[in-house]
Order: structure tokens, then sequence, then C-alpha cells
């Protein structure tokens, strides 16, 4: 019996063993059937979560091909359209150079030729302009292209406002009569340039107009605000911090204090959270006598073009109106 009990758990045992080896075996091919885990990075696994699956596979491309700034791919509607503008401006002066001046008495070819020449060098300027913006050479080079903007801007409508003056000269002489049998299209184109620059030059004046009418109408308000200031700034009355508090009562001036919500022992300004000092100038308003300040604190608060109270927004004086 003991022999049978033996035998039987030593197979016992030499099963479990070859149990547990053929799963240890399975296990083992199941891992290296597996994938290689990467670290985990919080930063990657929230880029990955935002990115599409087109900006993912952009994560191989270069740096440089990624970045791009100007190129005929990765064009805005405004550089296409600067571009037809340079495009059709110089098809319009090749065409003017070949037309012929015949009887004409005006150097119409040379106004109408050096006017588009101007368009294109205006509209290679806006386009340069634009190609500074997205430039990496030029991203630490701001005053520069600040000064490239403003002087190629003021520079090309100061010519372009000469030479229209001189064109309604040249248009309207009287040696510009033969010009209509001749050259009669590059008169229209002529006519044409000169209407729309003194549209242009309308719009430019309303707007100068309207800019100067609010200035005006602004420094009228703001010096009428200051003369009524000076007005309300005289009714005030002035008096020492320590002088004010001897003429109080101990019972009215604690619940000043408690008004105001300053410490008992050191009482401070509303505007400026200044503890008074018994030499301080101070006012009182008379919408109440708990309303008391430093004198400069309310002199620049009634100067900012205000006449009511910094506390209960009463009016200080009734008998001065302040347009704001």
């Amino acid at each position: 019996m003991s022999d049978y009990s033996s035998g039987y758990a030593t197979q016992s045992t030499n099963s479990d063993n070859a149990d547990a080896n053929q799963f240890q075996q399975q296990y083992d091919d199941l891992e290296a059937a597996q994938p290689p885990i990467q670290p985990f990075s919080a930063n990657n696994e929230l880029r990955a979560i935002h990115r599409g699956p087109q900006q993912q596979d952009r994560r191989q491309e270069p740096e440089l091909a990624r970045q791009a700034p100007f190129t005929f791919g990765n064009q805005t509607n405004t550089e296409q359209k600067i571009k037809c503008d340079i495009v059709m401006n110089i098809f319009l002066l090749t065409f003017t150079m070949m037309d012929d001046a015949g009887t004409c008495g005006i150097p119409i070819i040379q106004w109408v030729s050096v006017y588009f020449a101007a368009c294109i060098i205006k509209d290679v300027a806006k386009l340069y302009s634009r190609y500074m913006r997205s430039a990496p050479e030029y991203q630490d080079r701001i005053r520069f292209r600040k000064f490239f903007n403003v002087i190629s801007t003021v520079a090309i409508e100061l010519f372009l406002l000469a030479w229209f003056i001189y064109g309604h000269r040249l248009y309207f002489s009287p040696e510009s009569g033969n010009c209509s049998d001749s050259n009669a299209f590059l008169m229209y184109v002529m006519l044409l340039v000169i209407i729309i620059f003194y549209l242009k030059f309308s719009v430019y004046l309303c707007v100068i107009g309207a800019l100067l009418g609010y200035v005006v109408i602004h420094y009228r308000r703001k010096r009428n605000a200051i003369n009524q200031s000076e007005v309300i700034l005289k009714s005030l009355v002035k008096t020492k911090f320590g002088q004010m508090v001897l003429n109080q009562a101990p019972a009215r001036l604690a619940e000043e204090v408690i008004m105001l919500g300053n410490d008992e022992q050191n009482p401070e300004c509303v505007i400026c959270y200044m503890t008074y000092e018994a030499t301080d100038e101070v006012v009182k308003l008379k919408c109440n006598e708990k309303h008391y300040f430093h004198e400069k604190c309310i002199e620049a608060w009634i100067k900012q073009g205000k006449n009511t109270c910094p506390v209960c927004r009463e009016t200080i004086d009734p008998s001065v109106a302040i347009d704001n």
C-alpha cells in the first residue's frame, strides 16, 4: 500500500511539472510574437491623441520641408492675387510700349508705361513684405521689416501722387487734342487711371476729415472736462486730517472708521490705500461726512472727468455737468 501511494505521488508530480513547462512555453511564444513595448511618454501620447492620421505621418518629414514659408504650393489668396496683378501689369506694360504714339502731342506712352511700372514695383514690394513675415532669416529683424514697409509704401504713394498730377496736366493740355484719334485706347486708359485716382483721393480726404473731426471733438470735450474739473476743485474744502479728528466726536470718528472699512488705529484713504497722517491735507465731500480723501487723490479723481464720489457715486457738484 505504501509503495502504491508513493508511486502515485511521483506520477502526479511529474504530470504537474509537464503542465507547468507547457504553459511557460506557450507564454514565451506569445510574448515573443508581441511587438516591443515602447517607453511611455505623456507628451508623446497626448500629441498622438490630438494628431490626425495625416499629421502623424508628417512626423517623419524633415523640419525644413515642414516649414515651407513661401512656396508656390503654400500660397494664400492674397499672395495669388498680388502675383496675378504683377502678371497683368507686365502684360499691359508690354502692350503699351509696343504701341505707336502717332500724331499725339503729349508723351502718353511714356506716362502710361511709367504708371504700370510703378504698379509692378508696388506689388513686388507687397510680395516681398509678405515673404519677410514668414522667412526664418527675417524673424529677428523686426525693425528692418517695419522700416521697409513704411519707406516703400510712402515712397511709392508719393511718386504715384506726383505722377497723377502730371498726367492730369497732360490729359487736359491743348497738345492732347490729336491723341483721341491716333491713340484712343491709351487715352481711355489714361482717363480711367485719373478717375480712379480722384476717387481714391476723395476717399482719403473723407477718412482724413473724419479723423480730424474726431480729434477736434475729442480735444474740445477733454478741454471742457478740464475746465469743469477746475470749477469742482475750487469748491472743495480742504483741512488737516489731525484737525478734522479733533473737531469730531469720538463716537462719530469710530463710525467713520468702520464705514470706510479701515483699522480704527490706522485709517486709510480708499483711493490710494495709504494711511492718514496728522499733517495730511484731506477733503471731505458734501455727500457724507464719512467720505473724506487725500487732497491729491480726490483731485486726480476729478481731473479724470469724474464728478461723483468714489464711495457712493453721488454727484460732487450738481451745478457742473461733465460730458464723459
